[in-house]
C-alpha cells in the first residue's frame, strides 16, 4: 500500500544618640540673666513601614467519590484542608448528585471525564462500598497526576485505583481489603492506618479518615519537586483547523493550543530540533513541497530546500543538531537524503527504485531507520549515518510505518497494519520483540516518543476524525489531547534541553 501524506496536520533596612552635658564651678554667685524658655525637643514618632502581604496562593483538591461512598472518609478530610484554606471541588462519573452509604448527597463540580489533572495540586479518592474501582478516568487522573508531581491520596479500597494505574511499584501503601492486590501491583504493603510515601498517601479505612486528611494538608505546605521530563511540556502537529494545514502547539495536558503558522498553503510534518528551539516543517507556499526552518514561537521562516520540480517532505533532525534528513523525489524515485541545518550540503543517503521515506536518527547519529518498499511492501530499515549497510528490520505482508527511535536507543515505535488497520507498535532496535500498543478498529499512526520515553503521542481516527491524543510507552492511559473537529496529524514533541 502507498499512502503519501506530503502535508500532515499542525513562562519575578537609627540610631538615637543622647548626649549628657556638665556644669563648671562658679566662684561668684550673682544674680544671673533669665535665659530663655527652651521648649523640649518633639519626640521622635518612627512611623513603621507596612510590607505588603503577598497574595495567598490558594492549594486545589479534587475528591473522586463514587455511589455508596464513606461518608467520614469524605467528610473528615475535606474538613480538615477546608479549615486550612484548600479549594476542594468534586469529580464522579455522572453530572447527578451522588449519595453516600448514609444517604448524604453530594453534587460534584465535574465529571471524571472532563477533568484536566493540571487544575490541582491534589487528587483524592474516597472508598465506598460501591467503588468503581475500573473506572478509566479515574486511573487515567492517577496516572496524570503522579506524572504531574501531583499529591495522590486514596482511602479504604480506593488505592486499588491507585495500583491500577501502576503507581504504586515499590511505594508504601495501605488499604482497608485489598492487601494481596496491592501487593501484586508492586506495593511495599504496610499495616499503618495512614501511609505516606512521597507524594503518594493511602489510608486504610473510615478510622483513618482524620489522620488521612491532616496527611494531606501537610503535604499540600510541602513544595513540589520538580515535575520529571516529559510531565510537561508542548507538542507540535499539524492541523487543517482553519481551512488549510498549518504548524500548530498544543501542551501536553491538552490545553493553551496555539497557531505557529498562517497562510493559505499547506504547512505539516513539524519536527523539533534537539534544543526545542526551532521547528522543520514541509509546506508548499513557494509552489511545490520544500523543507523550511522556523523558531519555536513561528517566527525567522527560512527555506532550506529549493527544487521547482520535485517534492521533499518528512523532515528529521539529527541529535547534535547539525543535520536534518528528509525525502524527495528529486532523484526520480523517493529516497532520504540530509542536508545541513542551514540547508547547505546535500547528501544523498540511499538510492533505490523503492521508495525509502519517513527517516528518524538514532540517539547517537550513527544510524537512520525508514520505511521503504524496496521489497515489495512497506517494511522498516535501518542505515548508517553514511548510508551504507542497510538492513531490513521488519518482514510482513503489509505494511509498517513512519519509525521513530526511542530516547534512549533501545526501541523504535511505528505502525503497522499487519493486524489489521493501522496500530502503534514497538519492537527492539534489532528489529525483534514486537509488542502491540494500541488495538482499536480505527487507523493509529505516527507515533512519537516524550523526552523521557515514558509516553507516546499519536494520531487516532477514532472519533471520527484524526485527532492527537497520549498514552504510556505500554500503551496504557490513553488520554485524547486534541477534539476540535479537524484532521490533526504528525505529532512531535518538544524536547527538553
Amino acid at each position: 500500500m502507498s499512502v503519501r501524506i506530503n502535508t500532515l496536520v499542525t513562562s519575578l533596612l537609627l540610631g538615637v544618640i543622647l548626649a549628657g552635658c556638665s556644669s563648671a564651678p562658679v566662684a561668684t554667685i550673682t544674680a544671673p540673666t533669665p535665659l530663655p524658655t527652651v521648649p523640649p525637643a518633639p519626640t521622635a514618632t518612627l512611623t513603621p513601614v507596612v510590607q505588603p502581604t503577598p497574595t495567598a496562593v490558594v492549594k486545589r483538591a479534587l475528591f473522586v467519590i463514587f455511589d455508596q461512598f464513606e461518608e467520614l472518609e469524605y467528610g473528615e478530610p475535606r474538613a480538615v484542608l477546608e479549615k486550612q484554606g484548600v479549594n476542594i471541588s468534586v469529580a464522579s462519573s455522572g453530572s447527578r448528585s451522588v449519595a453516600g452509604y448514609m444517604g448524604k448527597k453530594v453534587q460534584p463540580d465535574v465529571m471524571l471525564s472532563e477533568v484536566h489533572t493540571a487544575d490541582y495540586d491534589a487528587i483524592v479518592f474516597i472508598g465506598g462500598y460501591n467503588y468503581d474501582e475500573s473506572n478509566a478516568d479515574a486511573i487515567r487522573i492517577a496516572q496524570e497526576a503522579v506524572a504531574q508531581d501531583k499529591i495522590v491520596a486514596a482511602i479504604c479500597v480506593a488505592p486499588i485505583t491507585l495500583a491500577k494505574a501502576g503507581v504504586l511499584k515499590d511505594k508504601r501503601a495501605t488499604s482497608s481489603m485489598s492487601f494481596s492486590r496491592l501487593k501484586a501491583a508492586g506495593a511495599i504493603y504496610t499495616s499503618e492506618s495512614v501511609a505516606r510515601d512521597g507524594r503518594l498517601i493511602t489510608g486504610n479505612g473510615p478510622a483513618a479518615s482524620h489522620n488521612f486528611g491532616k496527611a494531606i494538608a501537610a503535604a499540600l505546605t510541602e513544595p513540589a519537586a520538580t515535575p520529571a521530563v516529559g510531565a510537561v511540556g508542548e507538542i507540535a502537529f499539524a492541523s487543517d483547523l482553519d481551512g488549510d494545514f498549518e504548524i500548530w502547539l498544543i501542551n501536553t495536558d491538552g490545553r493553551n493550543p496555539r497557531q505557529l503558522t498562517d497562510n493559505t498553503f499547506m504547512d505539516s510534518s513539524p519536527a523539533w530540533s534537539p534544543d526545542g528551539k526551532q521547528i522543520a516543517f514541509v509546506s508548499n507556499r513557494d509552489g511545490n513541497d520544500e523543507i523550511y526552518s522556523m523558531n519555536a514561537d513561528g517566527s525567522d521562516v527560512r527555506r532550506l530546500t529549493e527544487t521547482s520540480d520535485a517534492s521533499e517532505s518528512f523532515p528529521a533532525w539529527s541529535p547534535d543538531g547539525q543535520r536534518i534528513s528528509f525525502d524527495s523525489d528529486r532523484g526520480g524515485n523517493w529516497d532520504v537524503y540530509t542536508i545541513s541545518s542551514d540547508g547547505s550540503n546535500l547528501q544523498r543517503l540511499t538510492d533505490h527504485p523503492g521508495e525509502d521515506w519517513i527517516s528518524s536518527w538514532s540517539p547517537d547519529g550513527t544510524q537512520i531507520a525508514f520505511e521503504s518498499k524496496r521489497d515489495g511492501n512497506y517494511e522498516l530499515y535501518v542505515v548508517k549515518a553514511d548510508g551504507n549497510n542497510p538492513q531490513r528490520l521488519t518482514q510482513n505482508a503489509v505494511q509498517d510505518g513512519a519509525p521513530k527511535w526511542s530516547p534512549t536507543g533501545a526501541q523504535i515505535t511505528f505502525f503497522s497494519r499487519r493486524d489489521g488497520d493501522a496500530e502503534i507498535y514497538v519492537i527492539d532496535s534489532d528489529g525483534s520483540n514486537p509488542k502491540r500498543l494500541t488495538n482499536h478498529a480505527s487507523d493509529d499512526s505516527f507515533p512519537a516518543w516524550s523526552p523521557d520515553g515514558a509516553q507516546i503521542v499519536f494520531t487516532s481516527g477514532r472519533t471520527g476524525h484524526d485527532e492527537i491524543y497520549v498514552m504510556h510507552s505500554d500503551g496504557s492511559a490513553v488520554r485524547q489531547l486534541t477534539d476540535n473537529g479537524a484532521q490533526n496529524w504528525s505529532p512531535a514533541w518538544r524536547p527538553v534541553p
